[in-house]
């Protein structure tokens, strides 16, 4: 397990550019704070990737006549001090909206997202906003595919009932005028390998997942704890969600849940060592049946998780964890981030001259039932038109809020140097 980022959440306000001194003693004072929990946190053996930094949203402190100063200025001080990353806060308004492709074109460091509310009930049906829908897949399509930058689409996302100081970006933006608040966002699907691998009983494997999270995430929530405790920050807990790294076999979620589904579909009559159960588990690719309750098995345990409780096989007994538990609390299937993910989508069980992709985009959607974290890193082509991304995000908005899941939709260019990288090497 690593730490993907220590995100630390931060208030402005207009006034605090019209000084430079003053961004300056701000952004100084909570980055030396951050850094010192990273110190301690590397002291204590885990590898931290990134630090970040999240917003208020950027109606609350950008002066939109002075622009292309606030931005320099912002620009500048995460120069200064060696951070790659921050949000600049989620907004919902279409004539705010609009100012997103600016903002991120401006600066490979500055994240955004478009948060669409919960739908208004006229006569008992959800009326969403389709006004901001609207508005965000129009910066969808103008940034996916800016020819001057293939990857501006990593910066950019929709959410949908998405709290507040998540980890992860794009979605992560912090609360207006509330203090500083540190979350932490974590690498772990090997966990996920650990607790899961040729266990052919869903159930254990559920409790296995449980076992290895609690014991993962016991210690290191005391550690950041007491660090922020020592430097004054404010602590607001960890996300489990479970996130894929690069290196295989162990850090694909897509590997992880094609031999779930080997276990949840599996034949108990049939030996793990016959050539039938072979030949099964070889067929089992990401999207075939079997994937949405191979991740539901998956988020069983981050909810066992999520509401104090020990596995079925301890008794039933019920515990008041001492770590908190924030963000989307789910699976991510961030399609150009996993190897298995990615290859699937590329080739599927075809090759590369006929690829034959085991998902699609309605797939993705159908497992955001379960999975709680929605599509991320899809492929975009050229031509898919604004209609066509707001079916999808009314699609994932009406998800969201009628199963209460926090939700988030980012696109990217189809045309990516992470397609070189999946790959196989012969």
């Amino acid at each position: 397990m690593k730490i993907r980022t220590l995100t630390l959440g931060i208030s402005l306000l207009r006034r605090d550019f019209t000084s430079t001194d003053i961004i300056d003693c701000i952004f100084s004072s909570a980055i030396k704070s951050l850094t010192i929990v990273q110190e301690k946190v590397i002291q204590a053996g885990y590898e931290v990737q990134t630090l970040r930094l999240a917003l208020n949203p950027f109606e609350d402190w950008i002066d939109f006549d002075d622009f292309t100063s606030n931005l320099i200025i912002l620009d500048g001080i995460l120069t200064k001090y060696n951070i790659g990353f921050c949000s600049v806060g989620s907004v919902s308004e279409p004539d705010l909206i609009k100012w997103i492709p600016d903002i991120i074109k401006f600066s490979g460091k500055f994240y955004a997202s478009v948060s669409v509310g919960a739908p208004a009930e006229i006569g008992n049906i959800p009326v969403i906003d389709v006004r901001a829908c609207h508005a965000a897949a129009k910066v969808m399509k103008e940034i996916s595919h800016d020819v001057n930058d293939r990857l501006a689409g990593f910066n950019f996302c929709v959410t949908f009932n998405c709290p507040k100081n998540i980890p992860f970006f794009p979605a992560s933006t912090h609360v207006s005028s509330h203090d500083n608040l540190l979350t932490v966002g974590l690498e772990n699907a090997d966990l996920l390998f650990i607790a899961c691998h040729a266990v052919r009983d869903p159930v254990a494997a559920r409790d296995n997942l449980v076992s290895v999270l609690y014991q993962a995430l016991k210690p290191l929530d005391s550690l950041i704890s007491d660090a922020c405790t020592a430097t004054g920050i404010n602590y607001g807990g960890i996300d489990p969600s479970i996130c894929p790294g690069l290196e295989l076999p162990v850090d694909s979620v897509g590997l992880a849940i094609e031999e779930l589904i080997n276990t949840v579909t599996c034949d108990p009559t049939i030996t793990p060592t016959s050539t039938a159960a072979t030949d099964r588990f070889l067929s089992q690719y990401f999207g075939s049946h079997g994937t949405m309750r191979a991740i539901s098995v998956i988020t069983s345990a981050l909810h066992m998780l999520k509401e104090c409780k020990e596995s079925e096989r301890n008794d039933e007994k019920k515990v008041n964890l001492p770590f908190k538990i924030t963000g989307y609390c789910g699976v991510m299937l961030p399609v150009m981030e996993d190897r298995i993910l990615a290859e699937r989508l590329l080739t599927g069980y075809g090759s590369y001259d006929n690829p034959k992709p085991t998902y699609t985009v309605k797939d993705l959607i159908a497992y955001s039932t379960v999975c709680g974290v929605g599509l991320d890193t899809v492929p975009i082509s050229g031509d898919v038109t604004e209609d066509a991304l707001v079916g999808v995000f009314v699609d994932l908005c009406t998800v969201a809020f009628r199963l209460n899941k926090p939700l988030s939709c980012r696109y990217v260019s189809r045309v990516l140097p992470m397609c070189i990288l999946i790959r196989p090497q012969h």
